[in-house]
């Protein structure tokens, strides 16, 4: 198992991003051990990974030092775990070192549907009153206004905005890992963000 997850990581890199690689190794190295690092690709059951699932929803996660045990997953994090490694097993059998993916017929586990919860108009002229610092008003009002993801407000330049014609032009992302890449998707590159009058909040 260790062999394959060298192996999957090192050609992964070329394909993806440093942040979305960055999450795949950390992904890897927390799932491998549970499956068993030294064990043979082709020794692992689909029974035991829906165990591994099973305890990833449920059981406690490794403390981070200093803070308290947390237990379970959300579905989200546990089907995006499951379908990570199901890729590295995928690799495994598209080269013939198994002869089937034992993720093969797991199905993602379904979650139920929350209610999307926005900023009232109150909520959002008291968020604003709070913030010490004009810029940080800027961002927070700009975020509200567009639904610009975090890492595209933090990588505007003045050359993206067009005042008279009142636009925004997404060009780039700024990673956790502190790199400007393309936007998040492809239908995210160069998209155009048209701005509206904002509420008077003082």
């Amino acid at each position: 198992m260790k062999e394959l997850e060298e192996k999957w990581l090192d050609l992964k890199r070329m394909e993806i991003s440093a942040n979305a690689f960055n999450r795949y190794e950390s992904i890897a190295r927390m799932m491998v051990p549970k499956i068993g690092g030294n064990r043979l690709v082709s020794a692992v059951t689909k029974e035991e990974l829906l165990y591994i699932r099973k305890d990833l929803l449920t059981g406690y996660q490794n403390p981070t030092k200093g803070k308290a045990p947390v237990k379970g997953r959300s579905v989200v994090t546990v089907n995006y775990y499951m379908t990570t490694i199901a890729g590295m097993f995928q690799f495994a059998a598209d080269h013939g070192y198994i002869e089937a993916n034992p993720f093969e017929g797991i199905k993602p586990l379904k979650r139920a549907r929350a209610e999307p919860d926005p900023l009232t108009r109150d909520e959002f002229i008291r968020l604003i009153d709070a913030c010490r610092h004009q810029q940080t008003k800027n961002l927070w009002s700009l975020a509200v206004y567009t639904g610009m993801r975090h890492g595209e407000l933090v990588s505007l330049a003045w050359e993206d905005i067009d005042l008279k014609a009142g636009t925004i032009t997404i060009r780039r992302n700024y990673t956790k890992l502190g790199e400007f890449t393309l936007p998040k998707t492809e239908a995210s590159t160069n998209r155009v963000v048209h701005l509206i009058q904002p509420l008077s909040v003082s």
